[in-house]
């Protein structure tokens, strides 16, 4: 009898192990995408809660200019070099081609979307709508004025329509970031700086007549 117990143990350890196991893999982590910001649910940001080229303009604080939306996909499958598979589920995979231009997507579920960059384009991603699987971490991120109101961190429950369930994609958004080169972000940069200091010199020779007449 106390075999047969000893026996019954270690099949009920195996399985829970291996449920254990299998909930871990259904909980896949984001591969090669890097959370960057988004609208949380419920999103009124943009008509229709979808994602925009101005929405996306707020959460890099850039231009609108910069940004051109390539490709949309609402269902498994391909455009403008833009790959998706496994909308309708929580995790999945994709890819972009070098010609497409697409550095950012935007995953949209339920009420709510978020934008990642890609960090190596020449290679697949896996997505995730659990933003528990996102990296950075979601609160380490702030969301601009312009879309939640008031400036303020991230929290995981902004990407969560159901508390503790991930929701399942259903469309993505495929877009390019024009990258300012770094010379002009220097130029601009010294610019400013120079500037700063012509302010100071100024006041300076300002306040010389007034401290001669002083002395």
């Amino acid at each position: 009898m106390k075999k047969n117990n000893t026996v019954i143990k270690g099949i009920l350890q195996t399985i829970f192990v291996a449920v254990l196991m299998s909930s871990h893999q259904a909980m896949a982590a984001t591969v090669n995408l890097d959370f960057v910001g988004g609208c949380p649910s419920p999103c009124t940001a943009t008509p229709g809660g979808n994602a925009s080229t101005s929405t996306l303009a707020n959460v890099l604080g850039i231009s609108e200019s910069l940004i051109t939306e390539v490709a949309h996909l609402e269902g498994d499958g391909t455009d403008d070099g833009f790959t998706i598979n496994g909308i309708g589920e929580t995790s999945g995979t994709g890819s972009v081609t070098l010609a497409s231009g697409i550095n950012y997507i935007a995953l949209k579920a339920s009420n709510w979307y978020a934008f990642f960059n890609i960090q190596n384009v020449a290679n697949p991603f896996e997505w995730s709508t659990d933003p528990s699987m996102w990296s950075p971490v979601v609160g380490s991120l702030i969301c601009p004025a312009e879309i939640c109101g008031a400036a303020r961190a991230y929290t995981q429950d902004d990407f969560m329509s159901n508390p503790n369930n991930a929701n399942t994609l259903s469309n993505v958004r495929g877009f390019q970031v024009v990258p300012i080169p770094p010379a002009v972000l220097l130029f601009v940069s010294g610019l400013i700086g120079m500037v700063v200091i012509g302010r100071r010199k100024l006041s300076g020779n300002r306040e010389l007549p007034i401290n001669s007449v002083a002395a």
